[in-house]
């Protein structure tokens, strides 16, 4: 689809998330129902060879994937490691061997995580999608297919760590991990929970983050470089350029507007806390995120990899500011994420094209 049609699409998406998000639950729900096939569909229905990895991905599933009939856990599977994905794989190609079914089958998983995680979560679903398509889908969900249905699992299974359910929210995790390596990153959330991590210990740890990644950049990239698991974690991406890069460097300006988001929803406090029984989740999940973002910026590809599993929280967190913000200048941050997700999407859009 050229960028005006689906931008036409996505801005109508905003609008109908300025009604959908105020009726009952009972709306919000069939709302999210034909929004979530719309999402399907445009996954499923993408042309392969237009997505880098997505073209891996298609070759893989066409001439490397077994069915069910003659799988065997010996398998290898080409391109990536993880055998829960593979699995994944061989009972889509046990259903069919098209590979635009396998798209379908894929991105139907993975958007089922973020559609419950929304409800689940979201006091302004529809929003959230909007944010979330914007920011995630097109890198994610329509490229990087293993870490669309991973991360997805990590986002549902929040609650977990706000419950303090260890068992429950380490067995997510497990499942994720064959899925894709890089939801082990998830694990320290739960710790992290455990903490009572204060607002002052937020922006001292934003503080430092910029001193470590300014000073001892080189140094960190110089130690990671040599760790066995960071390379691995990094190579199970189909292809490292798989995601157009913003910078390698404290001159990534995903830093400053993940920065700026969190202190907001931080000052915000007292006006968000008892909208959610998740704030503080929320908070210390993307705070991890900030940390890895930019204490590692120097390293962009485990940078970007590890801080974008909590960034997702942004579909959450963008709702809750703006309900907690002040009624009569309510639409000043609408306005703001309008403008910003518009920019953000035509960004990710021309990069799918």
């Amino acid at each position: 689809m050229p960028l005006y049609g689906a931008l036409t699409f996505f801005v109508l998406l905003f609008f109908l998330s300025l009604g959908a998000d105020y009726t009952s639950k009972k709306y919000q729900k069939h709302f999210l129902i034909v929004l979530y096939c719309i999402c399907v569909y445009a996954i499923g229905s993408r042309t392969w060879y237009l997505w880098i990895d997505t073209a891996l991905y298609w070759g893989s599933f066409k001439y490397y994937t077994n069915t069910l009939f003659d799988f065997s856990f010996s398998d290898t599977p080409f391109g990536y490691a993880e055998k829960g994905y593979y699995l994944l794989c061989v009972i889509a190609k046990t259903i069919s061997s098209d590979p635009q079914f396998y798209l379908y089958f894929i991105g139907a998983i993975s958007m089922f995580f973020i559609f419950k995680s929304l409800w689940k979560y979201s006091p302004l679903p529809v929003l959230g999608l909007f944010i979330y398509v914007a920011r995630f889908m097109m890198g994610r969900d329509m490229n990087q297919m293993r870490a669309g249905v991973a991360i997805g699992i990590v986002i549902i299974a929040t609650i977990y760590c706000t419950e303090q359910k260890f068992w429950k929210y380490l067995l997510a995790i497990i499942i994720a991990y064959f899925i894709h390596r890089s939801a082990i990153v998830a694990l320290p959330l739960y710790f992290m929970n455990k903490v009572n991590i204060t607002r002052k210990h937020i922006y001292w740890g934003m503080i430092a983050a910029f001193v470590i990644a300014g000073f001892w950049g080189d140094f960190i990239k110089s130690i990671i470089s040599n760790s066995g698991f960071v390379q691995d974690m990094a190579s199970s991406y189909v292809r490292e350029g798989s995601e157009k890069a913003w910078s390698s460097d404290l001159t990534n300006p995903m830093i400053y507007f993940q920065g700026f988001i969190l202190v907001t929803f931080t000052i915000m406090e007292k006006q968000i806390e008892p909208l959610t029984n998740h704030y503080y989740t929320l908070r210390n999940g993307y705070f991890y995120s900030f940390l890895l973002l930019t204490i590692l910026c120097q390293y962009g590809v485990v940078a970007g990899r590890t801080s974008t599993v909590f960034a997702t929280f942004e579909m959450i967190i963008f709702p809750l500011i703006i309900l907690g913000w002040d009624k009569k200048s309510r639409w000043m941050p609408y306005l703001w994420i309008f403008v910003v997700m518009i920019y953000i999407f035509i960004q990710k859009y021309h990069g799918g094209e």
